[in-house]
């Protein structure tokens, strides 16, 4: 596969996708050479049935026929095609879209959760970039790690 990104830092989304129980922004990260295939950046805060948001983000892989074919939830995935600038391209994007979703939404809680247990610190980094940006918005947040080494973020709108 020949990964070409087509990312450039910060801009060139898509618009914003905003429901009741959704909001979302996607891009297009780059495309395979070789299969045609074309890959999505999506940034997505989606409301759960307790109230609360989840934010999350993944890369999702079209086929020629802009069927989806796999997404991509796990650095240790992405790493097999998107190199060192393309993954910092990526994560640009991700912190952006957050700041661009969470200046136009007063959410009043939203829990992440890491797809895999026990990361490692390098992997963690990301997650300290996302709640930089939590806090810039005015949130508290909490941090805790469960037995079993899943990782979860809670962010709560402070009081004014």
């Amino acid at each position: 596969m020949a990964f070409i990104c087509v990312l450039n830092d910060e801009k060139g989304w898509g618009d914003l996708l905003e429901t009741e129980a959704k909001v979302s922004v996607n891009t297009v990260i780059g495309y395979d050479d070789e299969t045609d295939h074309v890959y999505h950046l999506y940034v997505s805060f989606d409301r759960q049935n307790t109230g609360y948001f989840e934010p999350s983000f993944y890369i999702q892989e079209f086929d020629e026929k802009d069927e989806p074919v796999y997404e991509y939830f796990h650095s240790t995935e992405t790493k097999s095609f998107l190199d060192r600038e393309s993954r910092r391209r990526v994560l640009a994007n991700v912190l952006a879209m957050i700041r661009t979703i969470l200046g136009r939404h007063k959410f009043d809680t939203c829990i992440f959760y890491s797809m895999d247990v026990h990361l490692p610190p390098e992997a963690l980094l990301k997650y300290t970039y996302v709640s930089a940006i939590f806090f810039s918005f005015g949130y508290i947040g909490e941090y805790m790690t469960t037995s079993d080494g899943q990782h979860i973020w809670k962010f709560l709108r402070a009081p004014l």
